[in-house]
């Protein structure tokens, strides 16, 4: 799998209205030789079997969109999309799953909805102390991953993998912590998602200690 960096797209992770800000991963039928990290992006793709891509403008508005297209040779077809819900991340995930349909596009590049879901990505939540200490602690995370459809090639199975994997960095792993200090303790509920965006939901205790000059 490669996906670009945010040093040759700095505009990742924010709002996206242009391609540059768009996140985009590719998945490549085997390892490619004779290559470095700081090269993702720029790799041949002759052996590209799929792309994901945030959908540009908006990337989904206040739904979490992935776009999924087979690689042909003269074009990618987008084939499915990945949705998710607004709210999401922070102290949220320690009791409830986060689920990712993903659900076939028409030829006119409008989603099935009359067939529901081919395949669900869910993040899982904890099922112990332990586990709630490490999602808590660590950026381990656990995730579910069902197909419903049995039409669904190899190749997209493997293109739906590499959605898990974006769909982690970009949702899980630059969430804020569930709970901190920055001038004053805060909870994180759950973050909301806009545009490509996370917005952090918080509680916040602020710091008054030397408002009165103590």
């Amino acid at each position: 799998m490669e996906r670009e960096g945010c040093c040759s797209k700095p505009c990742t992770g924010g709002f996206v209205c242009v391609d540059c800000c768009a996140q985009e991963a590719f998945v490549h039928a085997g390892a490619i030789q004779g290559v470095e990290a700081h090269q993702a992006g720029k790799l041949p793709k002759d052996r590209v079997i799929g792309r994901m891509k945030q959908p540009v403008p908006f990337a989904g508005g206040l739904s979490p969109t992935i776009q999924v297209m087979d690689r042909l040779p003269t074009t990618d077809e987008h084939w499915a999309s990945v949705v998710g819900p607004t709210l999401f991340g922070g102290c949220s995930e320690n009791c409830c799953n986060v689920p990712f349909g993903v659900k076939r596009v028409n030829k006119d590049g409008s989603v099935s909805v009359a067939v529901g879901n081919i395949a669900t990505i869910t993040k899982i939540k904890p099922r112990s102390l332990t586990g709630a200490m490490r999602e808590m602690l660590t950026d381990s995370d656990m995730f579910q991953f069902e197909i419903h459809d049995p039409s669904v090639t190899p190749q997209q199975r493997a293109s739906l993998l590499g959605v898990l994997l974006l769909a982690d960095y970009m949702f899980f792993e630059r969430d804020i912590d569930q709970c901190g200090y920055n001038d004053g303790f805060f909870i994180n509920l759950c973050n909301c998602y806009f545009c490509g965006a996370l917005f952090p939901c918080q509680l916040k205790l602020r710091n008054n200690a030397g408002a009165n000059g103590g």
